[in-house]
C-alpha cells in the first residue's frame, strides 16, 4: 500500500471512528425558575433546592451545564411570561401545563400524590370527587392538582384561588375555605411550618399522583435534553445494596 493510501484510509477511519461517537452537547447555562413549594422544589441562599432543585443541579453538574441565574416566580406567572426567557427551566411542572410545543421535557423526576385536605374536627368524608362538590377548596392557580379538577370534575366556583401555596394552606386554616387541594407533603409542611399542629388535618380525599418533569424552553437542543434524561436514566440504577444516585438525593426529604 502507498502512503498516500495509508493516508487515506486512517483518514476514513478516523472519520468513521467520529461518526461513531456521540458528541458531548454543548454545555450550556440555564435560568432555573421555581415557585415556593417545599419539599419538592424551593430556593435556598438562592439556590435551587428541594427534591428537584437538587436533582437539577447534580444533573447538570454531571453533564457539564450550568445555572446562570435564579428566579423565584409563581406558577402562573411562569405560565403567562417567564417561560419565554431563552434557556428557562421550570423545576418541575406537570405535562398538563403543555400547550402546544411550550415546552421540552426531562423526567418524570417524580410524582406527586395530591389530595383534599380538611380539618379533622369537621369531619369531611369523601368517597370520590363529586362528593366535594358542595365544599370550597383553595387551590394555587395554574398548579397540576387544580388542573385536574378545576372546570372538570368540579365548577370554578368552588374554588378560592391563590397565586402562592401558603396563602392557599392559611384560606384553609382560617376558615376561608372547606378543603386545601394541593399536593399533600407540601400541604403538611406549610402547616407545620406555620406552628399549627397537622394531626389536626387529615386528608379526606387522595387523588392520582402526578408525575412531574423539568420543564424546559423549546428551543433547548434537542442534544441537551436527551443528554439529560439519559444521566436522569443512570442516576435511577441501583448498586447491590438498591441504592442510587437518586434515591441519595431525594431520600433526604423523606
Amino acid at each position: 500500500m502507498s502512503r498516500i493510501s495509508r493516508i487515506r484510509a486512517a483518514v476514513c477511519c478516523f472519520i468513521a471512528l467520529f461518526l461513531a461517537c456521540p458528541l458531548q452537547a454543548e454545555a450550556r447555562s440555564f435560568t432555573v425558575f421555581t415557585n415556593n413549594a417545599p419539599p419538592f422544589k424551593f430556593l435556598k441562599d438562592g439556590k435551587p433546592s428541594g427534591m428537584a432543585g437538587d436533582l437539577l443541579m447534580h444533573l447538570l453538574k454531571i453533564t457539564g451545564h450550568a445555572v446562570a441565574r435564579t428566579r423565584a416566580t409563581t406558577m402562573n406567572h411562569f405560565l403567562e411570561s417567564d417561560y419565554r426567557q431563552k434557556d428557562a427551566v421550570f423545576l418541575s411542572l406537570s405535562q398538563k401545563h403543555q400547550q402546544g410545543n411550550r415546552f421540552k421535557w426531562v423526567g418524570p423526576i417524580f410524582t406527586a400524590t395530591s389530595g383534599i385536605v380538611v380539618k379533622r374536627s369537621r369531619r369531611i368524608r369523601l368517597a370520590r370527587i363529586s362528593d366535594a362538590k358542595t365544599l370550597v377548596l383553595s387551590s394555587v392557580i395554574d398548579s397540576g392538582p387544580e388542573r385536574t379538577l378545576l372546570g372538570a370534575a368540579l365548577s370554578e366556583q368552588r374554588f378560592l384561588r391563590f397565586k402562592r401555596p401558603e396563602e392557599a394552606v392559611m384560606a384553609l386554616v382560617n376558615d376561608q375555605a372547606d378543603g386545601l387541594l394541593l399536593a399533600t407533603a407540601a400541604a403538611y409542611w406549610f402547616l407545620g411550618r406555620q406552628g399549627i399542629d397537622t394531626s389536626d388535618y387529615e386528608t379526606a380525599l387522595t387523588l392520582d399522583p402526578i408525575p412531574l418533569y423539568f420543564a424546559f424552553h423549546p428551543d433547548t437542543p434537542d442534544a441537551v435534553i436527551e443528554e439529560l434524561q439519559k444521566a436522569l436514566d443512570a442516576m435511577r440504577q441501583t448498586d447491590a445494596e438498591g441504592m442510587s444516585p437518586y434515591l441519595k438525593i431525594v431520600s433526604k426529604y423523606y
